[in-house]
């Protein structure tokens, strides 16, 4: 999806149907912008959420310097240990902005170590990266679900499923 001039989003939930590994996924996508609005919504989403990409922009450095306020909400929403008892992903937007970078590759891939969690950049505008990341989380989620499945001694279902993502 391609916006010229809009405004920037406040809190949207979105449809995203992918394939991961030729199975099919309907992803449920809420895109919070980073704000404290709609709280309830956001922190319902973190509770039943699957998977989660954390966003932000790297001509932007208070984005950024959120990414650990918001790590943290969600581990305490979903009451586990750390981030990598979740599929996460750490995205840094906008790298076809060079000239105006202001968070640097390395300064990302360091929080994605120190949070536990995957890291990649992206440019929606260059169209760089952009499947890949979704691709990875949905991988990342139906891993910990089939690890979750197998310990439970069921099959693993090859049907399609609802896989809910929180982008964040």
């Amino acid at each position: 999806m391609v916006c010229m001039n809009a405004d920037p989003t406040i809190e949207d939930s979105y449809r995203k149907l992918v394939v991961v590994d030729e199975q099919q996924l309907m992803l449920e996508i809420l895109d919070t912008a980073g704000t404290d609005q709609f709280t309830a919504m956001r922190d319902l989403y973190m509770k039943t959420g699957d998977g989660f990409m954390l966003v932000y922009s790297t001509i932007a450095k208070t984005t950024f310097n959120d990414i650990p306020d918001i790590y943290e909400r969600i581990i305490r929403t979903k009451d586990v240990q750390s981030g990598a008892d979740l599929p996460m992903l750490l995205v840094g937007t906008k790298i076809d902005l060079a000239d105006q970078r202001m968070v640097t590759t390395e300064e990302g891939r360091s929080l994605a170590s120190k949070l536990g969690c995957e890291f990649l950049e992206v440019s929606s505008k260059a169209r760089v990266n952009v499947e890949e990341s979704f691709q990875r989380l949905t991988r990342s989620v139906l891993e910990k679900r089939n690890k979750l499945t197998d310990k439970k001694g069921n099959k693993t279902m090859k049907k399609a499923k609802k896989t809910n993502c929180a982008l964040i």
